[in-house]
């Protein structure tokens, strides 16, 4: 389960021993919030093919990462520029922090070890245009709580090899973030200042 054991376990990964991931526990508000975004981005795209399955639960996760990196910017002091809340900026950069763009993925903590980390390799040229970096984030719904457990610039996600992953049979080419690959919040709060 995500917990705080959990964001120990991230960090005590990286050699370095930076706070790599960060355990946001979410309000009642804040998933409502983040469950009415996702009913207005799935309503418009629903019928559009993606990058991956465009369901419901897909938008719900990614805003459920977006707010959770809102929170986690605001509680640290740093200036967010929530761009997720604005609908008709769903082609831009998730959210601004201190004047970088960041892209926010989030996946199901079930699926995190596996499937997690991943962008397809025809995502990457629109990424490089609306980001500078990507935060990588897991949920666990039943508790409402998120990890974001680190970033990395979208040019160093453009730079891994292209892998198969997915279950069996539905296997897809991405390139995938390895876990102590991934850069520390740490990094983040330095770069952005």
């Amino acid at each position: 389960m995500c917990s705080q054991a959990t964001v120990e376990a991230l960090t005590a990964a990286r050699e370095d021993r930076q706070q790599v991931a960060a355990l946001i526990q979410l309000t009642d508000e804040q998933v409502a919030e983040a469950t009415n975004l996702a009913t207005a981005t799935y309503e418009r795209w629903q019928s559009a093919r993606g990058h991956y399955r465009n369901t419901f639960a897909s938008h719900r996760k990614g805003k459920l990462g977006e707010v959770a990196v809102e929170t986690w910017g605001l509680q640290n002091g740093l200036h967010v520029e929530p761009w997720f809340r604005d609908t008709a900026r769903e082609r831009d950069a998730d959210i601004g922090i201190n004047g970088q763009r960041f892209d926010v993925k989030t996946w199901d903590i079930r699926y995190w070890e596996r499937m997690g980390r991943c962008v397809r390799p025809n995502q990457v040229a629109a990424l490089a245009r609306k980001a500078d970096g990507i935060v990588w984030c897991f949920v666990n719904e039943p508790t409402q709580e998120v990890t974001i457990a680190g970033w990395s610039t979208v040019a160093e996600v453009a730079r891994l090899p292209i892998l198969l992953t997915g279950p069996g049979g539905r296997e897809l080419e991405n390139h995938q973030m390895a876990v102590d690959a991934m850069r520390s919040l740490e990094q983040l709060d330095r770069l952005t200042q």
